[in-house]
């Protein structure tokens, strides 16, 4: 904090953070950081697995700066706690980052000033909204695990078991979604199918032998990003967390 880094030193540090695997928090307050160094940093956050907070307050990263951070945000999946306060932010950069919150499912703890009251609304039901899936995903993770490791047969059924044993979470999750993109005016869909995606996703990475017989046509929705060379598409016959939903899993 305060030591003046510049983005020369920001270029050097955003560097070491591509390769970084264990430093968690980084301080970067009143560093005299601008657009160039949110650039080499968002570069880094695209990559880097680590770092779960970013101190960034009392820089001048203004509109420029932070359309780059917005872009990096899109993509990682660690950070927690953003601090983004005493910038030189207009309209359209909190705009930029209030779009890329909404389709962060991670952050928890976010710092931004001057919101509108609309703007503030939306942030506060973010927040709900990431912090039930972070306290659901490691079970959803576990249940998926074991569901596996018992009977693979039971792939298509993951969904349904999942919705039955945490369906107020998800209750709760999807009335959180629903009004965050209706307050911004995005398809509701769009914003369901994402968190599915998302709490579904380490079906995908599990090595799962599947009958030739019993491959099927994926729907187009979990075609992105692109499956592994090894993936088959398998149809998922349930109904989904939200609706209906199929997806990608690597055949070995």
């Amino acid at each position: 904090e305060g030591n003046n880094i510049g983005d020369k030193g920001i270029q050097t540090l955003a560097e070491s953070l591509k390769v970084n695997i264990t430093l968690t928090g980084l301080n970067l307050r009143f560093n005299g950081i601008n657009d160039d160094g949110a650039r080499f940093l968002s570069e880094a956050l695209t990559i880097n697995t680590a770092l779960t907070t970013l101190d960034l307050e009392g820089n001048n990263i203004g509109d420029v700066g932070a359309q780059f951070l917005s872009t990096a945000l899109m993509t990682n999946t660690t950070l927690i706690a953003l601090y983004l306060r005493f910038n030189a932010f207009g309209d359209v950069a909190r705009q930029s980052l209030l779009d890329a919150f909404i389709l962060n499912l991670n952050l928890q703890d976010i710092r931004i000033q001057n919101l509108s009251s609309l703007q503030e609304k939306i942030l506060a039901y973010v927040f709900a909204r990431n912090r039930l899936i972070a306290k659901i995903m490691p079970a959803i993770k576990r249940k998926i695990f074991h569901t596996l490791q018992v009977d693979q047969g039971m792939l298509n059924t993951i969904p349904t078991l999942i919705r039955q044993e945490f369906f107020e979470d998800l209750n709760r999750i999807k009335e959180l979604q629903t009004q965050i993109y209706t307050l911004r005016g995005w398809p509701i869909t769009d914003g369901l199918k994402k968190i599915e995606r998302y709490l579904l996703s380490d079906i995908s990475q599990q090595p799962i032998t599947i009958p030739l017989q019993r491959r099927q046509v994926v729907e187009e929705m979990m075609a992105v990003p692109p499956p592994p060379q090894n993936a088959t598409n398998v149809e998922a016959n349930g109904t989904g967390l939200f609706g209906s939903i199929s997806y990608y899993c690597v055949v070995q």
